[in-house]
């Protein structure tokens, strides 16, 4: 795209003019813009290293640290920043960094002191919204946006972020409209295509899906963003090779691109790859403790590989935070199965069956804690429940009839067996 070629530019005139103050400032501005940070503080600190004092310079290499996550320096860098002059983007700066940092308090004084000079401020407004989905309260943040929207219905960063909210508040349909909003006041933004992208992709409408992407693939094909949502289609394709093949080449480029992580290690579980989705997503949370989709799917690997202790660790963050997510109540459930607790297995499967009562494989799982917990009569109903249902069936009937067994059924117990039998010839037929 545009930004490339201007990049290419700007490293090429810092280094024909190596003294040039105005070369280096233009590159890091140009490095902001392509969000990367740590190159940015380079270019900007050889800029002042060469004389250019501008406010507008440190401003600049202030944000670049907040792009890698530097918080705490941020935050007392912007504070003095803030206390020089009278410019809001200081404190805006400063609550980007607190809410970075997980001072939500101190984030949402500094957004809101913002506010009290300047009411339509919305970048301000949008950090509100921020720090209350942070704090887990959703109908704030919608409030919030929705001020900002009242204020400016062509805001797209406003758009953007109501989609987000929508998409983590399971309002698919809402998001797309959101996204599409955000589209159709600049066509370009390619936060607001894809997120338009995505927010159709989790509707499994892919096609559409794909003629975003060709759009967003005009403007930045070489982007990464371009490049993780191509692989996404391929994935939802279960053409994982061709996806996993992109995946890499976006992850030599960032090898801490979180959703390229995460789609890779779901690639590698999917492929019965446990052990490399473990290698991969150990190190991933340490950087990044906080995100819950790799935690559960390392749980899933650790259960997968019958590591229940290490399964069980990654999931304790999650059982009190979580607790009405059904796959978490399930890998807890599986786990301490597998550590040979069963009264804790059955608690946490029945949980897992109360949250998703119509999903056979947790009914199956149930069933298995029942028998394990030595009351048989109670797998007995789970498992009927299961066995007559494609993709459970045999498994179900095998435990159902050990089961009947050891409730002492026996005309049952034979009566399963002759249907298995049946069911296992009319398979081996059919294949």
């Amino acid at each position: 795209g545009k930004l490339e070629v201007a990049l290419c530019e700007l490293r090429v005139a810092s280094v024909l003019r190596p003294e040039d103050p105005e070369a280096f400032y233009q590159l890091g501005r140009a490095l902001i813009k392509a969000r990367d940070g740590a190159r940015a503080q380079q270019a900007l600190e050889r800029a002042q290293e060469l004389g250019n004092d501008d406010p507008q310079t440190e401003f600049l290499r202030v944000q670049s640290m907040l792009m890698q996550r530097a918080f705490e320096r941020t935050i007392s860098m912007a504070k003095a920043g803030a206390g020089a002059s009278n410019d809001a983007n200081w404190l805006i700066l400063q609550a980007e960094a607190q809410l970075g940092a997980k001072q939500a308090d101190n984030a949402w004084r500094s957004f809101s002191q913002v506010l009290d000079s300047d009411p339509t401020n919305a970048e301000a407004r949008r950090g509100m919204a921020r720090v209350a989905m942070s704090e887990g309260d959703s109908a704030d943040a919608e409030r919030l946006l929705n001020i900002a929207i009242d204020d400016d219905k062509n805001d797209v960063d406003t758009w953007v972020l109501k989609g987000e909210l929508e998409l983590a508040m399971e309002r698919y349909e809402d998001a797309v409209q959101s996204f599409s909003n955000g589209v159709e006041a600049d066509p370009k933004n390619s936060p607001a295509r894809a997120g338009l992208i995505r927010a159709l992709l989790t509707l499994e409408r892919a096609e559409e899906a794909q003629r975003h992407i060709g759009v967003l693939a005009e403007h930045f094909p070489n982007a990464l963003v371009t490049l993780h949502l191509q692989a996404r289609i391929l994935y939802q394709r279960g053409e994982f090779e061709d996806a996993r093949r992109i995946l890499n080449r976006i992850l030599i480029a960032d090898p801490q691109h979180v959703t390229s992580v995460l789609l890779l290690s779901q690639i590698e579980y999917k492929q019965a790859s446990y052990e490399a989705a473990v290698q991969r997503l150990r190190p991933f949370l340490v950087r990044f403790p906080d995100k819950v989709p790799g935690r559960k799917l390392l749980a899933a690997a650790l259960v997968a590989l019958k590591q229940p202790s290490e399964a069980l660790e990654i999931l304790a963050p999650m059982e009190t935070a979580l607790a009405n997510d059904a796959v978490v109540h399930q890998l807890l459930g599986v786990a301490y199965a597998q550590s040979g607790d069963a009264a804790r297995a059955k608690r946490h499967l029945t949980r897992a069956n109360e949250l998703a009562p119509n999903v056979s494989h947790l009914e199956l799982q149930l069933a298995l804690s029942h028998l394990s917990a030595g009351e048989p009569s109670t797998a007995v109903d789970k498992l009927e429940a299961t066995a007559g249902r494609a993709g459970q069936r045999g498994r179900s009937q095998s435990l159902l009839i050990l089961a009947l067994i050891d409730e002492g059924d026996l005309d049952r117990a034979f009566a399963e067996a002759r249907r298995l039998e049946i069911a296992i010839h009319q398979a081996r037929v059919v294949i």
